[in-house]
Formats: structure tokens, sequence, C-alpha cells
């Protein structure tokens, strides 16, 4: 365990913090749990008052987190991003890319995440025409196939990220599972939300369970008393048994990514998060 002065209420100042967490694991070694490293749904900040863009990764790595998760977004010139990224030692996790990019673009799409350094496109949502029925399910499968076979071939992971409507039962199933179960294994894996499931009433870690094999990322997430967001470890998910399972079992996983999707104060909330990460 780490000492009372990382777990502390009191430690208003991250960057202290961060300073003496470092100090205090390389004199006594780092007995914290997380091994697979950190970053940041960069939707989280949308609506910080950033400079510009290169302002917004500088902040994201004083803060701490290691990597960067893109939402559609990631800057007018890749090869500028890039090295934005390089000087203040980020890294690329991957991007959501909405599914109409994914059919006009992709082949852009898949260049420039290669200049960024990424592994990972991930589709954050189907379109309103594959939500109306389960045959409108399997029809969105076909055309997720499609972009993760284009992925596959060019050497990037391609992931179906979901909310909580596609847990709530249609024709008598679960569109979430008719999505996996319509998909190819090898084309196609899951970026399982903790927070989605617990909203819909799912137990986070049945599911991580279920899709342990195709699950290489995560968005960590709390939820409030009125299921609202919330920073890690003030919520009511189980925050830590998620993360001691993850560790332990899912062989796949590359990347915890912590988002909060709506926030009166984001960098602060983002700040206190990737502290209570620090302290389990």
């Amino acid at each position: 365990m780490l000492p009372s002065l990382l777990i502390s209420s009191k430690v208003d100042d991250f960057s202290e913090f961060f300073l003496y967490y470092r100090e205090y694991t390389s004199k006594w070694g780092d007995d914290r749990l997380l091994e697979k490293p950190v970053a940041i749904q960069l939707y989280t900040l949308r609506n910080e008052p950033f400079q510009d863009f290169a302002a917004l990764l500088s902040t994201v790595a004083q803060i701490g987190f290691t990597g960067v998760e893109f939402a559609e977004y990631w800057g007018e010139d890749a090869h500028q991003t890039r090295r934005i990224l390089d000087k203040n030692g980020l890294r690329t996790t991957g991007s959501h890319v909405p599914f109409e990019m994914l059919e006009t673009r992709l082949e852009a799409v898949i260049a420039d995440q290669h200049i960024l350094g990424s592994s990972h496109i991930t589709c954050p949502i189907l379109p309103e025409q594959y939500l109306r029925s389960i045959d409108d399910y399997k029809h969105g499968a076909e055309q997720l196939n499609r972009f993760g076979k284009r992925c596959k071939d060019a050497g990037i992971t391609f992931s179906y990220h979901h909310h909580d409507f596609e847990l709530r039962p249609l024709d008598r199933q679960i569109p979430l599972d008719v999505i996996f179960t319509e998909t190819n294994s090898e084309y196609v894996q899951v970026e399982l939300d903790v927070y989605w499931l617990q909203k819909a009433g799912e137990d986070p870690l049945d599911w991580l369970k279920k899709y342990a094999d195709r699950t290489p990322l995560v968005h960590v997430k709390d939820m409030d008393a009125s299921g609202q967001f919330a920073p890690l470890g003030t919520g009511g998910v189980d925050v830590a048994d998620i993360l001691v399972f993850g560790e332990k079992q899912l062989d796949r996983l590359d990347w915890w990514i912590f988002e909060q999707d709506e926030s009166t104060n984001a960098l602060h909330d983002a700040k206190r998060s990737l502290q209570y990460l620090y302290t389990l």
C-alpha cells in the first residue's frame, strides 16, 4: 500500500502529488495495481478553454497520462500532431472515428493513424438506420466486419464502442451480443465502457469475462448515485475490482482509458481520477 499522503483528499496540488509518488516508488518500489498504461479520451476535455491543440496535449502530459485516445479530430496535420505527442512523451492509444468517416475516408484515416503511431481505430456508435431492429444491427455488423478486415490488413486493430441502448432487449435479444456474434473476432474487437454497462443495469465484470479474448481497450468511468458521470473513485462503479480483473485476466488488454463525458470542471476531474488510479 502507498503512504497516507498519496491517498489523502487533502492533496490538491496534483503536480506535488506525482512528484511525491515518483519519489516514493523510486525509493521503495512500485506496488501499485496497474501495469497497463492509462490514457485519456480527449472528448473529456472538449469544453476546456485551451489556446490550441498543442496546449491541450501538453496539459494532458503534465497531468500524468501516458497516452491519448482521439475523438474524431487529431489535429489539422497528423505529422504535426505526432511531433507534439513526441515532444510531450505521449502515445496514441487510438482514435474514435465516426461511422460515416469510416465509410468515406477509411484509407486516409488509416494513413493518419500510422503517422500518429496509433494501433487502434474504434467506431463509437452505429448510425440510426442500423439500430431499429435486430436485422438492422446485423446489417451494421456487416459493415463493421468490412471496416475491421481492412484495418487488420493494414496492421490496425478495429473495435466497436457501445453505449447503454445496445444493452436494451430488442426482439428478445441483446443488440450488443448480436453485434459481436455477427462480427468476425479476427476483425472486430470490443471497447467495453464500464459506465454504460452499469447504467444499463449490467455488471461490468460479467461483460469483461464474456469478452475477455476480444477486449484490447476499456473505458474506465464512474457513476454517482443519480446516474451521472463522476470522477473515478467517487461513485458506485467498482473500479478497483474491474482493474484487478483486467490486469490479471484480460490478456489482450493494451490500455485503460479514462473518460468522463460530462463535468463542470473536466480538467480537475481528470487529475483527480488519475490520482485515484495511482493510489490503487
